[in-house]
């Protein structure tokens, strides 16, 4: 079997008033046979020749987008962009990706990671299409095997115009066998609108339409801590994808998110969070106690704590209270663990450690704050232990008996 690329012969492929546009280099689906007979006649009888030319994808650049561009987050926080990836070219095509970083200001490079689905891939498959017959009511058709890496339930763009696949339905190239020719049956490709798009009509996709498959990935960014207190520490983040399809050269197709007029470049700060601890205590036994303390404050509960000036007598219960907090408007802090030895000359009062209102279970018969692992703490909205929310605060506490 031959093979022959299939080159664009205009400046731009059909359109419709109803925005769907071809987008393609070539107006011939990757994937496609292109299936041609020659007869010959004679006084009687006739001879049939026939030869398949396959028709090859031609590379490429992919539109990339990705959101958001930049953020603000604290230091050894793992961050987060959805970038996407939709094919402009005519056929299946394996996509290479790769990430780097410009850093200024920090302690390292950060860690980087493409996801699919949560899964860290380095390429991406990516499939594409040119339709070879107007569409009927919710189907497109195209030829014949060029359905490749296209499944029931991905996304394909037409146009501007988002669609997920449904049903594919396999069609069967030319044949000629004992001189008979059969025709080509295209693929047909069941479409089901996505937000606004338009649904599919009778001839609203003319023959002649692009349909590039469209992923979604998550670019993850590990970053690092700032190198100094003062400056801005930043990790840039750039990437490239080169197509495995070959342009009408002969060579693959590089898409570089630092190329002027492309827009998936992402910028992290990195800041130390403005957080702040603050102990306190008081005497549970004895209101006498407390008669000369100073620095009187409520430490996030209804009682009244100091920070200096409280006396106890032996067999005194004293009661500790620990509140770690976040600037309102600072990043989030996160890995926050807690760890407090009892002050010498107590015994910790079992059972009497709670984080935020709500008993915390005792860790080798003390209190979890008195242990070599700590505790992992988090603010009252927070989701994820170690996490306190900007503008709120841990409140740890805990008991002790005077020896």
């Amino acid at each position: 079997m031959k093979k022959i690329y299939a080159f664009a012969q205009g400046v731009a492929l059909l359109a419709l008033t109803t925005g769907f546009a071809g987008q393609a280099l070539a107006n011939t689906a990757g994937g496609a046979t292109i299936h041609n007979v020659a007869t010959l006649t004679f006084n009687g009888g006739s001879n049939v020749a026939a030869v398949d030319v396959a028709v090859q994808t031609v590379a490429a650049l992919p539109t990339a987008t990705v959101a958001p561009a930049s953020q603000t987050v604290v230091a050894y926080s793992t961050v987060p962009y959805t970038v996407t990836l939709t094919s402009n070219s005519n056929g299946a095509d394996t996509i290479k990706l790769a990430l780097s970083s410009v850093d200024a200001n920090t302690t390292g490079a950060p860690g980087l990671t493409f996801l699919l689905n949560g899964t860290p891939v380095t390429s991406v498959n990516l499939g594409a299409s040119i339709t070879s017959q107007a569409s009927t009511a919710g189907t497109i058709f195209i030829p014949a095997g060029s359905q490749g890496n296209l499944t029931s339930g991905s996304v394909v763009a037409i146009g501007s115009n988002l669609y997920t696949v449904g049903t594919i339905t396999a069609g069967t190239i030319a044949t000629t066998v004992n001189g008979i020719t059969t025709p080509e049956v295209a693929t047909q490709v069941a479409l089901t609108p996505i937000g606004a798009s338009p649904a599919i009509t009778a001839g609203s996709v003319p023959a002649g339409s692009q349909v590039g498959q469209q992923i979604t990935l998550v670019e993850q960014v590990l970053v690092t801590a700032p190198a100094t207190a003062s400056g801005v520490a930043t990790h840039t983040v750039n990437f490239t994808a080169t197509t495995t399809a070959t342009d009408l050269s002969g060579n693959p197709v590089v898409y570089q998110s630092t190329t002027p007029g492309h827009s998936a470049t992402t910028v992290t700060t990195v800041t130390l969070a403005t957080t702040s601890l603050t102990k306190y205590v008081r005497n549970v036994s004895h209101a006498s106690g407390n008669t000369t303390g100073t620095g009187a404050a409520s430490c996030g509960t209804s009682n009244t704590y100091y920070s200096s000036g409280v006396t106890a007598k032996t067999t005194d219960v004293l009661e500790y209270c620990l509140m770690a907090t976040v600037a309102a408007g600072q990043p989030n802090m996160t890995g926050a663990v807690l760890k407090d030895p009892l002050p010498p000359y107590t015994n910790y009062v079992a059972n009497s450690t709670t984080l935020n209102g709500v008993a915390v279970t005792d860790v080798s018969n003390t209190t979890p704050v008195n242990t070599s692992a700590g505790l992992n703490v988090k603010s009252p909205s927070a989701g994820a232990a170690g996490t306190i929310v900007a503008g709120e605060g841990a409140v740890v506490i805990f008991q002790v008996t005077v020896q």
